[in-house]
């Protein structure tokens, strides 16, 4: 028995030296050294050109002893915390530390200096993604515009080395590194403490005082030199081959503006997960957030990797053609903090002869945070409200009305002079909002204040309930539940045309049979399941079948549909009403 334990153990320690033998020497193999860099500092009233070459600036740091990963390919197998996109967690007095610092950042910065800044991940890609080949030498090249504010320097760092790492080096003509005036950190002297971790390509900008998002990002613009923008921002992880998928659908049609799947990476472990497929929407309010596809979506894409057309970017990650960025008007130079810009930049470039596009074979990983942590003249609020109202003024039309019904606080706050966007928005003959969402966005037409019948909670008196999608999601039972003020579960409309709407989703009955539960589906607009009638308080009819919106049983809270009778649970009314005349 002890011969066998022994043999064992031997076996086992051989393999592990070969394999760490193997290990070292494809490791190595794969490193790629770097040369010489130069990082600049933009100075106050100058502007960068072709010919700084002849003419330098303020030299940051002479020469680079480091290596990169050079994980173009693939990511090599290494092990330490985070590698492979792996969470990491913390205990006892560590994890103590990292709570009591949670709140500068709102991301775990003790994590995060933890992590490798050349972290490997797992490529999250659909499987044909793979089978795709991209001529490199017919696209375009990209310059990537990272504009940040007091950002943990590890995850700034991470971002930069993942571009770098997994960029083909033929067509990243640089980045540019765009400080809007942080406080926390001196950038130059920390790009020159850490010589091996950047390369000639990583260029700084710095402002002279805080600019917010939009005048960030376009002083990082007026510095660029490659063929086509790609906006980041600081806390990302790019993934395998991200950057050709993007260059070549603008390659396709200059007028497109292209945006990865945005990966989730947890604020507090910074695990890598894949996200499914969504596009990026908006409501009245103009608050944007993720749908994902229905299932008729689904059925309709021909293959899981094209291109799916988007009628917002969702978390200002995108990529566009420089000169067509520029023939639009940029960015709105009048925004101001953080929020709006992307809402703003999107009806432009639809209205104005372009289009959005998700383009599924390229995956960026991006931190969430639950709100950004630091603050902005003014406030941050009274700039999110200024961006908005300049976004509504501008590209709305009468549908303003809407926007500022859905947040009343808006309405009466000052935002700014709009006269050389309307300008713009004349000169480059732009199609009216009406246009946009009957082409672009028609799922959000149905629910503007004209289309409504009833909106707000649906509540049954007897129950003492309300209708509430229990977080279900597609094509799962709904139900009902104690009344909440504002609970965004529970805010359903009635339409003109019959739907029982909830955001892009539609009350569906399958199947006409009494008892049977109700789902929310992709709204289809054909009536049948999905039509019902309710004008008023009382009853809830399914007008296909004649039957009546009902509360299975009080303990079980379940929504079904039933004979209609005068039983008090089939009783519901909504918070607000609105006559209208069909035509």
């Amino acid at each position: 028995m002890a011969a066998k334990i022994f043999t064992f153990l031997l076996a086992g320690i051989i393999w592990f030296s070969t394999a760490s033998v193997v290990y070292f020497f494809y490791h190595e193999s794969t490193l790629q050294p770097t040369s010489r860099r130069e990082i600049y500092f933009r100075l106050e009233g100058e502007s960068r050109t072709e010919n700084d070459k002849e003419n330098p600036r303020t030299r940051v740091d002479s020469e680079i002893d480091g290596e990169l990963l050079g994980q173009l390919g693939r990511d090599v197998l290494r092990f330490g915390p985070g590698e492979n996109g792996q969470p990491v967690l913390l205990y006892g007095e560590v994890k103590e530390r990292a709570d009591d610092t949670m709140r500068i950042h709102n991301f775990n910065m003790v994590v995060s200096e933890m992590v490798s800044v050349q972290r490997t991940l797992k490529d999250t890609r659909h499987k044909k993604c793979k089978d795709v080949a991209y001529h490199l030498s017919a696209l375009p090249s990209v310059t990537v515009i990272i504009a940040f504010y007091n950002e943990v320097w590890s995850a700034l760092l991470r971002t930069i080395y993942s571009v770098l790492n997994r960029s083909p080096p033929s067509l990243l003509k640089e980045i540019i590194l765009v400080d809007d005036f942080s406080d926390n950190v001196d950038i130059v002297e920390q790009l020159k403490s850490t010589p091996r971790r950047v390369r000639s390509k990583v260029k700084l900008v710095q402002t002279t005082k805080r600019e917010g998002v939009a005048k960030a990002r376009l002083e990082g613009a007026r510095e660029a030199l490659g063929e086509v923008l790609v906006f980041l921002d600081s806390h990302c992880e790019v993934n395998t081959h991200w950057l050709e998928p993007l260059l070549d659908a603008i390659n396709r049609d200059r007028s497109t503006v292209v945006a990865p799947v945005i990966d989730v990476i947890d604020h507090e472990t910074l695990e890598y997960t894949k996200s499914g497929i969504s596009r990026s929407v908006f409501k009245w309010d103009l608050s944007i957030k993720q749908s994902p596809l229905s299932r008729a979506d689904l059925a309709e894409r021909e293959s899981p990797v094209e291109p799916l057309r988007t009628p917002v970017l969702g978390r200002g990650i995108f990529g566009v053609d420089r000169n067509h960025f520029e023939r639009i008007g940029a960015l709105d130079p009048q925004m101001e903090g953080w929020g709006g810009e992307s809402l703003e930049l999107s009806l432009r470039v639809w209205m104005c002869g372009g289009n959005i596009k998700i383009i599924p074979c390229s995956r960026v990983g991006h931190i969430d945070r639950v709100e950004p942590p630091y603050d902005f003249p003014g406030g941050v609020e009274a700039s999110y409200l200024h961006n908005l109202g300049r976004v509504a003024e501008v590209w709305m039309d009468t549908y303003k009305r809407d926007f500022y019904a859905s947040l009343p606080e808006a309405q009466n706050k000052y935002y700014g002079d709009i006269s050389d966007r309307q300008a713009l928005r004349q000169k480059l003959a732009c199609h009216p909002f009406q246009w946009y969402l009957e082409k672009v966005y028609p799922s959000l037409l149905g629910t503007a204040q004209d289309q409504l019948v009833a909106w707000g909670r649906c509540h049954n008196k007897q129950a003492n309930l309300c209708v509430d999608t229990l977080k279900a999601g597609e094509s799962k039972p709904i139900g009902v539940s104690k009344c909440g003020k504002g609970l965004p579960s529970q805010a359903f409309m009635v339409t003109l045309d019959g739907e029982i709407r909830w955001e892009d989703l539609c009350l569906d009955l399958a199947d006409y049979r009494a008892g049977h539960k109700l789902t929310l589906e992709g709204c289809h607009g054909m009536g049948g399941s999905q039509e019902w009638k309710h004008d008023k308080p009382g009853q809830i009819v399914h007008r296909e079948s004649g039957m009546c919106l009902d509360v299975a049983g009080l303990q079980t809270k379940v929504l079904v549909i039933n004979v209609c009778g005068d039983r008090p649970t089939e009783a519901w009314e909504f918070a607000h009403y609105k006559k209208h005349k069909k035509s």
